[in-house]
């Protein structure tokens, strides 16, 4: 038998010979099976001799058609799938109302291919067929045919699910897909077996499609069966084929249902007590599928009948009341609820007295609705009659009285009262233990409730030792897919996932989301929640696709149920905007978070907890986006709900003292930051008690917050009380332990214990990948914080490593634009820069720049940060146009967000200046150098952390992705290059205390230098400046203004505390120039002292080959020309050259400018810009008294006053000179009034003029006379 048949036989023929199977036998036809009607039928009519005469032999049924009556054979278009041991009119009549429905269109008539029919049934065609037979040719006629039609019955145990090759042919059906369709139906016969079983119990429909399990399928032989069990499991498998089978058959059963309400009001029986009764329980029925119209349709016709039969006071209009008001509670419209409750309970109360268990229920009804509605204090009122009522009546040892204890238990859990709950269950449970059995359902329920206790407790063992014994007893009493083994399973996964056990979670969940989907189908709410739980768990997986296809699955289907303003559909908006905002489209999370904000304020009003919980929400997203005061009052209106719902010592009221508090830190108000953590701390201790994993990120955030205040103790202690309790609660490994080893390195890093700092940040890592995956976002955060510290450590190689593997995991789980992918690329981009690799540098911060525009728009700080950077790479690569463009719209945003008194605006200025230096525009440099000074003198501001991706772990809704990135060191001299110093506080070497100034200037000096500031960084920051300035100076030829700067610039790096030691490469510029300035002024020993340091710095603090070393080489091979050692300075100019080529190629200009050095070596270069010998040209000369602006002493100086300027030099030779005042930029000259200071105003500086008491040639009038001859008009 190669190929079957593909004919069928029509519908007029099957109603034929339905009407002779019911003639061969009046009395007992509707008793044959399809097997008696083959033997006493089919069987003989095609073997007698007319059979034989017109077709030739013993045949199939369809062949003597196709001789008879060939109309009523044709193609095949619909495949029958039966049992034989059914009841053949069961069938026929099935197949004949399946054609009616489905011959509408005359061109498409049914043909049924009916094996009774098609078949010849005097030989076992299929007997000795192979498997390969029946998985390819059997399946492709299938295929073929189009159409199957599954006949079940009966319809409470259908017989075909029960036999393997039924399960075959249903197999071979589903698994093409569309290109199949399959339609089961039940013979009319069972409608009346469904209409007695719903009118016995509303679970009846339920209890069917539990007992619909494919896997229990046998065949006669054991062969048949493991083939047809291998194909399912390997391609559908049975999930998917007894889900088929379960979303028709409900249909079936509902459609069913609703025909028995329509079937009585057609019969003119809508009047009737038995109406009535079959409308309430078609109304729990279709309320248990979630098809709320109807049940809300039936419930008003039931309640019709009994207010015209029984009057407004009897108990059958308060039992429909009561269900009517849980069906509200269904919809979200608990107001309409609350008020048919509390009229069903005003019935029961009248009619059967206070103290009837209809009241006990009544208040109990009551009492869940407004447990929703967050009143507490009233359900647990309510519930308390209820118990006193089933005690009173019942007994302490009755399980309503349990049941009774366990709703409690539910409400105090909701208070946040743990102990009440957990005593409330416990009674719960040894009751239903006496009175029902340890392994009844009702027990697991209870085993269930105890678990989510001990979960929100923050006891993830117990929780899911409980709610495993709960999913054992409803297993082994309910079977695997049942509605209430899906809530159990459920409830696992929650644990699973609070444990931090993602996978397990994912596969609770998901046997969770099969139970539903074949119990209520998937428009069910029940169905939706699942999703949105499952979305939830892929979520904190990082598997942000499949999250979002959850999420956007479970929002559909409450919408299409609940509706749109339910506030379980709010609840999933809720959400899917964490996950957009997770995503970075804050656009969507924001649309998201204000429809669920309207909706709860419609449904449940200004004073829910959930509505709280909105207001929470927003503020979560204006904090996201720095919009602080918008973040502090929706926080604020969180707090005045949760008060007044919760109480304050709630830990639900803690959570938002925390996220005030998280806010005032990130707007540097530390003291306030503090003030809130502890508020939240001190809660969490009273009610959830230390050893909780929320306290432990509480403590952690408090310590974050001390580390900020520069409380290192405390910021310490705090974090490892945080990293103790995650140990003991949750162990090793396990997210919210990586989390406090997160923060306490962070601590460590930011006192400089960097080596600390990596040994917390490597346990972080290992448990991130052990329980997270190594492509995880949180991983991503752990790498980025070791590429931070490594960069602080000035290792780049390992940093980049780091910063490279964090920036590949995020870039493929939020894409190019996210903040926390921005944040990576800033990073990265430093590091480069700080490697050399400038065009790689510039690569990753043209992105994190496209990403701060896109997201934050032009003129946030955030962006200046980025434009700062890239300014800087500019700088280096000798780009001084775009650096200055940059730059310049850098301090723009900071002047417009922060002020000229800030950190981070005194750092713009000083990068500009830096660039406009590099340009040649010396006069403008000196004016922004200035303005960066002064901007530094607040030392009430400081700049934000330089923690572009400062990415804290495990604390609530986490700071992933902040950019807070905060002034760094100096950079300047001839071309030099800085380092980051103020903010990546790499650890720098003990200066040896050269000084040109006598010790008692010096020490005056180290004491202006290093007291009154804010803290490290600012120092830095100045030291920064000044050092700028100082090669600045050099450069214009005021070598005693460069002198001063510089020689502050090294006390101050020298004045840094241990912790926060500037990064050795801003000590060697600053050292480098300070030996350039020595080599003008003659000090050759001095020169080569400060280069051979600065070298020595370089070659610890940076990768061999580095540009900024460059600048070192020259400097060093200077020294040796001017010493007449040739030989070291040609290796040295050889060095810069080549470090030079290397880096930006033979045509650089700073390239070129090394190989200008090498050709002209002899050339001296130490007054660059030099007038004519100011001792030739002198008007006037004579000794005075100089003193410096910066460290305030006066020195001896020897001036002359030319035409053009008046010059300055250590003696009476003009190889001295050491500066020059030009007049023609002279401001302002002024004699005090004793006569002893003279002041000669320039642009950005004023000069302090005294007689020398020894030397001095001319009085201070004399002076002032001269100068102001040549005073510009």
């Amino acid at each position: 038998m190669d190929e079957i048949d593909a004919r069928g036989v029509s519908a007029g023929f099957l109603r034929r010979f339905l009407e002779e199977v019911k003639a061969s036998d009046p009395e007992h036809y509707a008793a044959l099976t399809t097997k008696d009607v083959c033997d006493k039928i089919v069987v003989p009519h095609t073997s007698d001799e007319r059979a034989i005469e017109d077709v030739g032999h013993a045949c199939a049924y369809v062949d003597l058609l196709a001789a008879r009556t060939p109309q009523d054979v044709a193609a095949a278009t619909v495949f029958v799938s039966h049992a034989w041991r059914y009841k053949l009119v069961d069938v026929l009549t099935t197949l004949l109302e399946f054609a009616d429905e489905n011959n509408s269109e005359e061109d498409c008539p049914v043909f049924f291919w009916f094996d009774l029919f098609i078949n010849n049934q005097h030989e076992d065609v299929t007997a000795n067929l192979p498997q390969e037979w029946w998985s390819t040719t059997f399946k492709e006629s299938i295929a073929r045919i189009g159409k199957v039609v599954l006949v079940l019955t009966p319809w409470d145990d259908p017989v075909p699910l029960t036999r393997a090759w039924c399960l075959w042919e249903i197999f071979c059906s589903i698994s093409h897909g569309e290109d199949v369709t399959l339609s089961i139906r039940l013979p009319t016969t069972q409608r009346a077996a469904l209409r007695e079983a719903l009118l016995e119990s509303h679970d009846a429909v339920t209890d069917t499609l539990v007992r619909v399990q494919a896997e229990r399928a046998e065949a006669w032989n054991p062969k048949d069966k493991e083939m047809i069990f291998k194909a399912i499991e390997e391609s559908v498998g049975f999930g998917q084929l007894n889900r088929a089978v379960k979303d028709q058959m409900r249909s079936w059963c509902l459609r069913q249902v609703v025909q028995f309400v329509e079937d009585m009001e057609a019969q003119g029986q809508d009047r009737t007590e038995a109406f009535s009764s079959l409308a309430y329980q078609a109304a729990v029925a279709m309320r248990q599928f979630g098809d709320h119209a109807r049940a809300a349709n039936f419930l008003g016709k039931c309640l019709r009948i009994e207010l015209e039969v029984h009057g407004p006071q009897h108990t059958n209009v308060a039992v429909t009341y009561g269900l009517l008001g849980l069906l509200h509670e269904d919809l979200g419209k608990y107001d309409r609820a609350v008020q048919l409750l509390e009229s069903s309970l005003a019935i029961h109360v009248d009619t059967a007295g206070p103290d009837h268990p209809h009241a006990a229920s009544a208040y109990s009804n009551l009492a869940g609705v407004l447990n929703k509605l967050g009143e507490y204090d009233r359900a647990v009122d309510l519930y308390q009659h209820s118990l006193a009522i089933n005690r009173r009546v019942h007994g302490e040892e009755h399980p309503d009285t349990a049941g009774t204890y366990s709703n409690l238990g539910l409400v105090y859990d909701n208070k946040g009262d743990y102990d009440c709950a957990i005593e409330c269950y416990e009674h719960s449970l040894r009751i239903k233990r006496a009175t029902l059995g340890a392994k009844h359902p009702s027990t697991a329920t209870t085993l269930g409730n105890l678990g989510q206790v001990f979960e929100g407790a923050g006891q993830f063992d117990r929780a899911i030792e409980l709610y495993t014994q709960s999913l054992d007893i409803k297993l082994e009493t309910l079977g695997e897919d049942h509605p209430s083994t899906a809530t159990a399973l459920s409830s696992l996964g929650s644990a699973y996932d609070s444990a931090g056990q993602h996978d397990r979670s994912v596969e609770c969940y998901t046997r969770c989301l099969e139970v539903s989907l074949e119990a209520l189908g998937p428009m069910h709410p029940d169905t939706a929640l699942t999703y949105g739980s499952l979305g939830s768990v892929y979520h904190s997986k990082g598997d942000y696709p499949r999250a979002l296809e959850c999420g956007e699955k479970c929002l559909a289907i409450l919408r299409d149920t609940l509706g749109e303003q339910h506030p379980t559909t709010a609840a999933a908006m809720e959400n899917l905007g964490h996950l957009h905002h997770t995503l970075g489209d804050a656009s969507a999370a924001a649309d998201l978070f204000q429809q669920c904000l309207r909706i709860r304020l419609q449904a449940l009003g200004p004073k829910h907890p959930s509505t709280g919980t909105a207001h929470k929400n927003l503020g979560l997203l204006h904090h996201a986006r720095e919009q602080h005061p918008l973040a502090i009052a929706s926080y604020t209106e969180c707090l005045g709900v949760y008060r007044e719902a919760l109480g304050e010592n709630h830990p639900t009221t803690a959570s938002v003292y925390r996220s005030l508090g998280d806010v005032h830190e990130d707007m540097e108000d530390y003291g306030a930051a503090i003030e809130c953590f502890d508020k939240c701390l001190r809660i969490l201790l009273a009610t959830l008690g230390r050893n909780h994993t929320f306290t432990a990120a509480t403590y952690a955030c408090l310590g974050r917050a001390h580390q900020s205040n520069s409380e290192h103790a405390a910021a310490v202690e705090c974090m490892e009380q945080g990293l103790a309790i995650c140990l003991e609660t949750v162990g090793e490994k396990h997210p919210a332990t990586a989390s406090a080893y997160h923060t306490l390195g962070r601590v460590h890093d930011d006192q400089g214990r960097h080596d600390q700092a990596i040994a917390c940040f490597e346990k972080d890592l290992q448990i991130s990948i052990d329980t997270l995956g190594e492509d995880h976002p949180e991983t991503a955060t752990t790498l980025h914080a070791l590429a931070c510290v490594y960069d602080s450590k000035g290792d780049y190689a390992r940093a980049a490593h780091y910063a490279e593997r964090s920036l590949q995991i995020k870039r493929s789980a939020f894409g190019e634009e996210h903040l926390t992918t921005s944040a990576s690329y800033c990073r990265l981009g430093k590091i480069y820069d700080s490697l050399g690799r400038y065009e790689d540098a510039l690569a990753c911060l043209e992105k994190d720049l496209k990403a701060s525009r896109t997201v934050f728009g032009d003129d946030h700080t955030n962006t200046a940060a980025t434009l700062l950077r890239i300014g800087r790479v500019c700088t280096h690569t000798g780009d001084y146009d775009r650096a200055t463009s940059c730059l310049q719209q850098n301090l723009a945003i900071c002047l417009k967000e922060r002020g000229n008194h800030h950190a981070d605006t005194a750092e713009a200025y000083l990068r500009l200046g830096e660039a406009q230096h590099g340009r040649g525009d010396l006069d403008d440099a000196l004016s922004t150098l200035t303005s960066a000074l002064e901007a530094c003198q607040d030392k009430t501001k400081k700049g934000g952390e330089d923690d572009e991706g400062g990415e804290m772990k495990g604390c609530d809704e986490g700071k992933d992705g902040d950019k807070k990135r905060g002034s760094e060191g100096g950079e300047g001299g001839e071309g030099g290059e800085g380092e980051d110093n103020s903010s990546d506080k790499g650890k720098g070497e003990e200066e040896d205390g050269h000084s040109s100034s006598s010790s008692g200037e010096e020490d005056e000096a180290t004491t202006a230098a290093n007291n009154g500031y804010a803290d490290d960084g600012q120092r830095q920051l100045v030291a920064s400046v000044h050092n700028a300035l100082g090669a600045l100076h050099h450069r214009m030829g005021d070598l005693d203004a460069a002198l001063e700067h510089l020689e502050t610039a090294e006390q101050l790096y020298a004045g840094a505390s241990k912790p926060q030691q500037p990064a050795p490469a801003a000590v060697a510029e600053a050292c480098a120039n300070l030996g350039r300035l020595h080599l003008a002024l003659g000090d050759a020993d001095r020169a080569l002292d400060y280069h051979t340091r600065a070298l020595q710095m370089c070659a610890e603090a940076l990768p061999e080959g580095h540009p900024s070393i460059a600048p070192v080489h020259s400097g060093l091979a200077q020294v040796h020309h001017h010493r007449s050692d040739p030989a070291p300075a040609a290796e040295h100019e050889q060095q810069a050259v080549a470090i030079l080529t290397a880096a930006f190629g033979p045509d650089h200009a700073r390239t070129k400018a090394a190989q200008v050095q090498v050709q002209h070596a002899d050339t001296d270069d130490k007054h660059s810009g030099a007038a004519l010998d100011p001792s030739v040209h002198a008007r006037m000369t004579g000794w005075l008294r100089k003193r410096g602006q910066w460290n305030k002493a006066f020195r001896a100086r020897h001036f002359w006053l030319t035409d053009a300027a008046l010059v300055y030099g250590t003696s009476e030779e003009a190889s001295s000179e050491r500066g020059r005042i030009h007049l023609q930029h002279m401001q302002a000259l002024t004699l005090n009034d004793d006569g002893l200071r003279l002041r000669v105003q320039v642009p950005n500086r004023t000069f302090v003029l005294q007689c020398h008491p020894k030397l001095s040639a001319h009085s201070l009038e004399d002076w002032h006379a001269a100068l102001s001859q040549q005073m510009p008009s």
